[in-house]
């Protein structure tokens, strides 16, 4: 028979939101005959990690099953044990461990509240429910676009481009910046505006110039950029780049690649004949 409410003889289960972008933190425990129950706060294209502790009070070893239901249209969840995605985890006798549920809440949310049940189901039938409310803060909504396809350039050269941000909540974002991921050894040369403010409704635009070193081969690379405050985070974009290496390039790869073959073939040669 299975058993849809767990004593805490055989599983304690603390939950603890750590909210973006919000600080604040909230701690309940599951307790002898009851389930979970809180309210979180969330905004559009936010992330909110859950801290699970999952503890095995029994005599002997059992395997936990995670599972996250009931998730609003455009919602992702997934669990990770120690940084690498799981869906369930294995616990010794009086083990506990730590698992992180990452929530994430689209960027054009279309509820305003949501109901998720967190469900924990142990290998001999006893399950535990937790349900967790949402709400979504329509305050602070921020969105990130860009027109471009895939840029291409050349290596030892620079590149500009323009990426478009909106004000998609209801009040106003001051101090907006840009996070960007650059391929390795390419540096931002110039961000302009280093910061923008915007009421509700309101468009703006950064313009960036990004340098691409003269070692760089050719290939296909990725930008990855997101805007942001301290009260909002817009979604990622990620932009193609295509790089050719120039002619120079390519005679000057080709001849420390002749270097090197003449005196691998010099010393070898020389230890040969010894």
């Amino acid at each position: 028979m299975r058993v849809t409410k767990v004593i805490g003889a055989f599983l304690a289960v603390a939950l603890l939101f750590c909210l973006t972008p919000s600080t604040r933190s909230v701690m309940a425990a599951v307790s002898s005959g009851t389930e979970l129950s809180a309210n979180y706060l969330t905004v559009p294209g936010g992330a909110n990690i859950a801290r699970i502790m999952v503890e095995n009070n029994d005599s002997k070893p059992h395997h936990y099953n995670l599972l996250a239901t009931g998730l609003p249209e455009g919602f992702k969840a997934n669990f990770t044990l120690q940084g690498k995605k799981t869906e369930g985890l294995d616990l010794k006798a009086s083990e506990r461990r730590l698992v992180e549920l990452h929530l994430n809440t689209p960027l054009k949310a279309t509820q305003d509240h949501g109901l998720i049940t967190i469900k924990s189901s142990r290998d001999d039938g006893l399950e535990t429910l937790m349900p967790v409310s949402l709400t979504v803060n329509h305050d602070f909504s921020l969105e990130i676009t860009n027109e471009i396809k895939k840029l291409e350039t050349m290596n030892g050269k620079s590149l500009s481009f323009d990426v478009a941000v909106t004000n998609t909540g209801n009040k106003e974002l001051k101090d907006l910046g840009l996070k960007i991921d650059l391929p390795y050894k390419w540096t931002l040369d110039k961000l302009t505006p280093e910061k923008l403010s915007l009421k509700p409704g309101e468009n703006g635009a950064f313009r960036l110039t990004i340098s691409i070193p003269p070692s760089e081969g050719s290939g296909n690379n990725t930008l990855k950029i997101k805007s942001f405050n301290g009260v909002a985070t817009s979604q990622e974009i990620s932009i193609p780049v295509t790089v050719t290496a120039t002619a120079g390039y390519a005679w000057w790869a080709m001849g420390l690649v002749l270097v090197v073959g003449i005196v691998t073939f010099i010393y070898f040669r020389k230890n040969v004949r010894r």
